[in-house]
C-alpha cells in the first residue's frame, strides 16, 4: 500500500505540474477510481445547499459497499501529453478547453426530449447515444474549467437552467464519405418557431446525488431539450419547458446507426 500511495502520488505531481488549478479536481475525482471497486466519475465538490456533493457525502459514497444499485466500471484516466488527456471514452483537450467522445445516430425522426442519452437510456426520444455516463461527462467538464449551476430545484421555481455556457458540435462521415460537422442544434426542430434550434448555446447544470444515486447515471440523461432536472447539460430556451416542443430535424440527420463523434467547447 505504501508503494501504491507513492505511486499515485508522484503520478499527481506530474499531471498536475504548473496546473494547480487543476489539483484539487483530479485528486477528488479522479484519484478515487484508482482506488475504490465501486464509484461513478464525480463531480464538483460544493455546498450542500444544492444537494449536490461535499467531501463527506463524496467519502460515504466511496466506501459504501451496499452501493450497487447504479454501479458502473471504475474508468481509466491517463495523461496523453501536458495539454491532453483521457477519462474512458472521453479526449479531453485542456489548451483548447473541450472534449470529445465516440457517439451513435438512433433517430431519423419523431419527438425527442433528450440529444444525448447514455446506452439504454431513453434512446426512443434522442437523437444520439453513447456509452459514456453522465458522472464521467460530469468529470471531464470540471477538468477543463466549466462551472456548473447545480440548480436542481429549477422545475419547481420556473427558473431556466443556469451554469457555464458550452457549445456542442456533432461530427460524422457521410454517404458520399465526406466528414460532416455542425451544430448539435442543426439536428434539432422546434415546433414553435418551425425551425431548426435556433440558441446555439448549451447550459453546463450539472446533475446531482440524491442519496446515493447520482442522478445523471440513474436516468442516463446527459444532454437535454427538455429541462431534466437530472441533466449534465441542459437547454437554456424558452421551449425547454415543454417536452413536446422538440422533434428531429429530419434531413438534418444520417442514417441510424451511422457512428458520430460529440465535440464540446467551454463558451468562455
Amino acid at each position: 500500500m505504501k508503494h501504491l500511495i507513492f505511486n499515485l502520488q508522484s503520478s499527481i505531481r506530474n499531471i498536475t505540474k504548473d496546473r494547480p488549478n487543476i489539483a484539487l479536481v483530479f485528486i477528488l475525482l479522479v484519484l478515487p477510481h484508482l482506488i475504490f471497486p465501486l464509484e461513478q466519475s464525480l463531480l464538483n465538490i460544493t455546498n450542500s445547499k444544492n444537494n449536490s456533493i461535499t467531501k463527506e457525502n463524496l467519502n460515504t459514497y466511496l466506501n459504501d459497499s451496499s452501493n450497487n444499485d447504479n454501479q458502473i466500471s471504475p474508468p481509466i484516466f491517463k495523461k496523453i501529453t501536458d495539454d491532453h488527456y483521457q477519462l474512458a471514452d472521453i479526449f479531453i483537450d485542456m489548451k483548447k478547453k473541450e472534449i470529445s467522445f465516440p457517439a451513435e445516430f438512433i433517430l431519423e425522426d419523431g419527438p425527442i426530449e433528450l440529444l444525448l442519452t447514455s446506452r439504454g437510456g431513453k434512446e426512443h426520444e434522442s437523437v444520439l447515444t453513447t456509452s459514456v455516463v453522465a458522472s464521467q461527462l460530469q468529470t471531464a467538464l470540471l477538468f477543463i474549467g466549466a462551472e456548473p449551476g447545480l440548480d436542481r430545484n429549477q422545475n419547481e421555481s420556473g427558473k431556466l437552467p443556469v451554469g457555464d455556457s458550452l457549445l456542442v458540435y456533432v461530427d460524422w462521415i457521410d454517404s458520399s464519405k465526406n466528414s460532416k460537422r455542425v451544430k448539435a442544434t442543426d439536428l434539432i426542430f422546434d415546433n414553435l418557431s418551425k425551425k431548426a434550434m435556433k440558441n446555439d448555446i448549451w447550459i453546463f447544470k450539472g446533475s446531482y446525488f440524491l442519496e446515493k444515486a447520482f442522478m445523471g447515471d440513474s436516468e442516463k440523461t446527459l444532454i437535454s431539450t427538455y429541462n431534466f432536472r437530472s441533466s449534465v447539460i441542459d437547454n437554456p430556451s424558452m421551449g425547454g419547458r415543454d417536452d413536446c416542443n422538440y422533434t428531429v430535424n429530419t434531413g438534418s440527420v444520417p442514417k441510424k446507426g451511422t457512428n458520430a463523434k460529440v465535440i464540446i467547447k467551454l463558451n468562455k
